[in-house]
C-alpha cells in the first residue's frame, strides 16, 4: 500500500498538473511573514531545485506521478519575494519586515520591501488590497517576471464565498478565488490552514502572527473567527471543504455563462467603439434573464475595464429601462451610462449631458472644399450639370443643391426650437421635432445631427432628408454637390444609422 503523499509532494503535483507553474517560470511572491506566505515561500524554494528528488523518495508506484515528473531534474524557477509594510501595527510591522528580510537572506531569495501609508481608515481592507496589488503588478512589470504567486488557501476561499454570499455578488462572487486570474497564481488554494501550519511546525519553520487578524472591526475577521467556527460546530464540521467545493462548481458555471455571453453579444451588437456599445434591445429582451445579465456585464466590463462592480442591482436597474416609454437612461459605477432609445440599448462612457463640440454654428466659406463640423467631414464641389445614373441609396450622404434656389451663405448648426422644413416628397412644412420622432432619432442624439441652412431656411437635415425647395432638377445648371462622412462613426450614431439604412424607406428624393 503506497505511503500517502507529503504536503510538498501534493503541492508539486498540484501546481504542475494544473499548469500553475512551468519550467523556467519567474515568480514574484507576496510574503507578509504570516504562516501561509512563509509556507508558500518555502515550498516554491524547494520546488525550484528539488522536485524530482522529493517525489522519488515517496513509495508511489510507477504510474501517473512518476510519468509526470520523472523527465525533469528541477523546474529552474526564478523567485523574488515582495514584502509590503502597511505601517498599521507600529513595532510589529517593523518586526514583520525584518523577519521577512532575514528569511529571504537565509533562503538566498532576493526581496523587495515597499512601505505604504493610508490617508483614511475607511474601508481599510479594500484600500490595502488595491495598493498591494498595484505594487506587485509594478514589480512584475519592472523585473519582467511571469506571474505573481499569492498564498490564499482553502480557508480564505471559504471566507470569500460567505462574504460574497451576503454581499449578493452573484455566480461570479460565489466562485470565490480562482487558482489563476490573469497574472496571478494561487498555488495553496487546495490546502487548508491547519495542514499548512502543521507542515511548518514539522519542518521547524517559524512565521509571524498578525494580531490585526484577530480584530473584529474587519468583516473578513468576523467571518473567519466567529461565523465559520459557529457553522462548523452547529451545522457542518466540514464547512470549509464544502464551501471550497461549491466555489469550484460556481466557477465552472461562471466560465460557461461568460463563454456563452461572448457568442450572444456578437449577435446583439449593432455598433461598437471604445466609448460605447449599442445592442438590439428587441433581441436582448428575448434572452433568459441570466443570459441578459452576463451579456450586459460583458458590455460593462469592456467599457469600464472591470466587471467587479456589476451586481444584480445594477442589472435590475438596467432591466427597468427595457419597457420604459421614450428615451430613458441610468448611470452605473465607473461612469457608464445605459440609455434606452427606441429598439436600442446604448452603454456608453460618454456623458449624455455634455456637449460633444463647442462649435454650434459654422458659416460655409464658398472657397473651401473640405471642412469638419460636429465631427463630420464635408466635401463641396461645384457642377454645371447633373451627373447621370445617380445612386438613389446614397442621397442622404451625397446631395445636389440647386444654387439658384438658395440664398447664400450656407451655414451649419444644430437644431433650434421651432425648426421647420419641407421634406422632399412633401409639399408642406413639418416640424423638425416631429420629423425626428417619425424617423426614430433618439432624443440624446438629435443634437448630433448637423442642420444645413441658407440665409432663410433649412436645406438639409444631414444624413436624413433635404428640403424640397433646394432640390435640383434635370434642368439645373448651377449645382453644389455635397458629400459627408462621419469622422468617428462610434460617436455619431444618428447620421450613421441613417447612412446605413438598408430598406431605403427614406430614399424618396425627386430629381
Amino acid at each position: 500500500m503506497p505511503v500517502p503523499l507529503t504536503l510538498m509532494q501534493r503541492f508539486a503535483k498540484y501546481v504542475v498538473s494544473e499548469k500553475l507553474i512551468t519550467t523556467g517560470m519567474k515568480l514574484v511572491i507576496g510574503v507578509s511573514g504570516g504562516a501561509d506566505s512563509v509556507a508558500l515561500l518555502h515550498l516554491l524554494n524547494d520546488l525550484r531545485t528539488n522536485l524530482n528528488s522529493r517525489l522519488e523518495k515517496s513509495s508511489v508506484p510507477e504510474g501517473e506521478l512518476q510519468l509526470l515528473y520523472k523527465p525533469r531534474t528541477n523546474l529552474h524557477l526564478s523567485l523574488i519575494a515582495v514584502h509590503i509594510n502597511h505601517n498599521l501595527r507600529g513595532d510589529d510591522s517593523i518586526a514583520d519586515e525584518q523577519f521577512v528580510k532575514k528569511l529571504c537572506s537565509h533562503l538566498n531569495i532576493p526581496v523587495v520591501v515597499r512601505s505604504i501609508h493610508f490617508e483614511s481608515k475607511a474601508d481599510l481592507e479594500n484600500q490595502a488590497r488595491i495598493k498591494r496589488m498595484e505594487i506587485l503588478q509594478q514589480i512584475l512589470s519592472s523585473y519582467k517576471y511571469d506571474k505573481i504567486a499569492l498564498a490564499h488557501q482553502k480557508n480564505d476561499q471559504a471566507e470569500t464565498v460567505l462574504m460574497n454570499l451576503v454581499r449578493g455578488s452573484g455566480i461570479t462572487g460565489m466562485g470565490g478565488i480562482k487558482p489563476v486570474t490573469d497574472s496571478v497564481i494561487r498555488p495553496l488554494l487546495t490546502f487548508d490552514k491547519i495542514e499548512i501550519e502543521e507542515w511548518l511546525k514539522a519542518n521547524k519553520y517559524e512565521w509571524r502572527h498578525d494580531k490585526s487578524n484577530d480584530e473584529a472591526q474587519f468583516t473578513r475577521n468576523r467571518i473567519r473567527n466567529d461565523l465559520i467556527p459557529w457553522i462548523e460546530k452547529n451545522l457542518n464540521q466540514s464547512a470549509v471543504d464544502r464551501l471550497a467545493l461549491q466555489a469550484k462548481t460556481f466557477q465552472l458555471a461562471d466560465d460557461w455563462f461568460k463563454t456563452n455571453s461572448v457568442k450572444l453579444l456578437k449577435k446583439l451588437t449593432i455598433d461598437e467603439s471604445v466609448e460605447q456599445i449599442i445592442l438590439n434591445l428587441d433581441l436582448l429582451k428575448k434572452l433568459a434573464e441570466i443570459q441578459q445579465f452576463y451579456v450586459l456585464r460583458a458590455c460593462y466590463g469592456k467599457l469600464s475595464k472591470t466587471d467587479h462592480e456589476f451586481f444584480m442591482h445594477s442589472f435590475e436597474e438596467i432591466r427597468r429601462l427595457f419597457n420604459s416609454d421614450g428615451s430613458k437612461q441610468t448611470r452605473l459605477a465607473h461612469s457608464v451610462w445605459v440609455i434606452k432609445q427606441y429598439s436600442e440599448l446604448v452603454l456608453t462612457t460618454l456623458d449624455p449631458a455634455k456637449e460633444i463640440n463647442d462649435i454650434r454654428e459654422l458659416i460655409i466659406d464658398e472657397e473651401r472644399s473640405h471642412f469638419v463640423f460636429l465631427n463630420w467631414r464635408f466635401t463641396l464641389k461645384y457642377l454645371k450639370n447633373m451627373p447621370k445614373d445617380i445612386d438613389n441609396t446614397k442621397l442622404m450622404t451625397n446631395i445636389f443643391v440647386d444654387l439658384n434656389r438658395v440664398a447664400l451663405p450656407l451655414k451649419l448648426r444644430i437644431r433650434q426650437p421651432g425648426d421647420r422644413f419641407i421634406p422632399t416628397g412633401m409639399t408642406s412644412e413639418k416640424k423638425l421635432k416631429e420629423f425626428f420622432i417619425d424617423e426614430k432619432v433618439p432624443k440624446l442624439e438629435r443634437d448630433n445631427v448637423p442642420i444645413m441652412t441658407d440665409a432663410e431656411k433649412i436645406i438639409w437635415i444631414v444624413g436624413y432628408r433635404m428640403d424640397a425647395r433646394a432640390v435640383c432638377s434635370n434642368d439645373t445648371h448651377k449645382i453644389l454637390h455635397i458629400t459627408v462622412e462621419p469622422v468617428n462613426a462610434g460617436r455619431k450614431r444618428a447620421a450613421n444609422r441613417a447612412f446605413n439604412n438598408k430598406e431605403g424607406k427614406n430614399d424618396i428624393y425627386e430629381l
